[in-house]
């Protein structure tokens, strides 16, 4: 059914928000509260803002896009909260095809033949819906972004740009299923327009060239007014089409809140706080940090997780410990099959079942999905979070080496630290005879 037979768009913007919202829930499309803007001036009341109208509302959505709901009564009392807010969409299990120029357009058009879709005029462009998602990126081609899956968002239609345009909907069609064309945008590794060139930067790379000079000027611990004057030279020498200085002064102004290089200090130990560790299983298991538990094939590992799941979800007391309070626990297993085998191992251990949580389909542990995962948490609070085994969740990680291992858990030892829950890392030792000797000797 089109759109169209299923919404009217009124003349009372509020109202017309509102109905968007409730039909995108309808939809399954989860929706969420974001700023507005008013004399152009962002709702959030910093006139600085370099995100107006775009930026969700900490107060009624603390996680973001996480917060981002299906449920009707939630969006109405965030609408009798904040009447005039915009609102983002968030495109988890949606791909959202950006295009912010005429040329972005005509080429997305040319090059990949879009089935008709619903779509939303913005301000400068065009949103095309799809259902399906695809890697999410910024600057795919020149003046073309893609927003997908979790984390990601777009302003929902209905709601108020900058410029006092009204995201509107443009094309009255279901949301089409995304195609594999439409896929390649980002199949592909990135183009990256080089930051010096025998010609000029071109006219759909401008932005995102003069935002890298930004950031490199940044970590080399320039300010805004330094960096200002640098790209506005860069602007008017390495461009037959430079950008308006108002767009140059926001990147400046924008990448300058940035923290730059941080150098580290020295402290004595007379300064250093102290710190209690939180126990779950003294000595094996602590909240707050990332461990280990390793083993051959066949010990009995992910036995072994089921039990603590059960133990844990029902507070009953650990082998030394005492009795707690039930808490949550997500199991990331990519091994077994979930209802065959590890339901049936939680329920033989009793575990409350309401509160382990596993994963619907197998992922990497990409930055995006690290960004999901923290998202996840967040809203779970678990006191314990296994991936069994991790090796699965790092596909493209050199295990043998340190720098690599290292750089793909730090992630999960920050989010280990930031929520105080327990991250346990199951990991098969290797089969071959040198990993055996290796093991013997340790």
């Amino acid at each position: 059914m089109a759109l169209s037979n299923r919404i009217r768009l009124t003349i009372d913007r509020p109202a017309s928000m509102l109905s968007m919202m409730k039909w995108f829930a309808k939809q399954g499309v989860p929706v969420f509260p974001i700023h507005s803007v008013a004399d152009g001036i962002c709702s959030c009341g910093d006139r600085d803002c370099d995100d107006q109208g775009k930026h969700p509302i900490g107060q009624l959505a603390p996680k973001g896009c996480h917060s981002a709901t299906t449920d009707l009564k939630v969006i109405r009392k965030w609408h009798r909260a904040f009447p005039d807010m915009n609102y983002g969409v968030a495109t988890k299990g949606l791909a959202v095809i950006d295009c912010d120029s005429r040329e972005a357009l005509d080429d997305f058009r040319r090059t990949y033949k879009p089935a008709p879709t619903f779509t939303v005029k913005t301000a400068r462009g065009f949103h095309f819906y799809f259902l399906g998602e695809m890697p999410a990126r910024n600057g795919a081609r020149p003046n073309l972004d893609v927003k997908s899956g979790p984390g990601c968002y777009v302003v929902g239609p209905g709601s108020i740009h900058l410029s006092g345009a009204v995201y509107s909907p443009w094309e009255d069609e279901p949301i089409a299923q995304l195609s594999e064309a439409i896929r390649e945008i980002t199949a592909q590794p990135k183009d990256e327009a080089p930051l010096a060139s025998n010609g000029p930067i071109p006219v759909g790379m401008r932005n995102t060239t003069l935002t890298k000079f930004a950031g490199y000027l940044r970590a080399a611990g320039a300010n805004q007014r330094a960096m200002l004057e640098t790209l506005k030279a860069l602007n008017r020498s390495m461009t037959d089409d430079p950008l308006p200085d108002r767009e140059v002064r926001q990147i400046a102004r924008s990448i300058s809140k940035k923290p730059g290089k941080v150098w580290p200090t020295l402290v004595p130990f007379s300064e250093i706080p102290d710190e209690n560790l939180e126990w779950l299983w003294y000595p094996y298991v602590c909240r707050g940090t990332l461990g280990l538990l390793d083993g051959d094939p066949g010990d009995g590992k992910s036995q072994l997780c089921a039990w603590l799941c059960a133990r844990i979800t029902r507070g009953d007391a650990l082998p030394g410990g005492d009795r707690s309070k039930p808490a949550n626990v997500i199991l990331f297993n990519f091994e077994d099959l979930k209802g065959a085998v590890i339901k049936p191992r939680l329920i033989a251990n009793g575990a409350d079942l309401d509160r382990v949580f596993i994963q619907s389909r197998q992922f990497q542990l990409t930055e995006e999905m690290v960004a999901w995962l923290d998202g996840e948490i967040a809203d779970k609070r678990p006191a314990v979070v296994i991936l069994d085994p991790i090796q699965a969740f790092m596909s493209g990680v050199d295990g043998n080496s340190n720098i690599d291992v290292r750089e793909f858990m730090s992630p999960l030892a920050e989010i280990a630290a930031k929520y105080l829950c327990a991250i346990i890392c199951v990991r098969h030792f290797g089969k071959s005879e040198q990993d055996k000797a290796c093991q013997e000797k340790s």
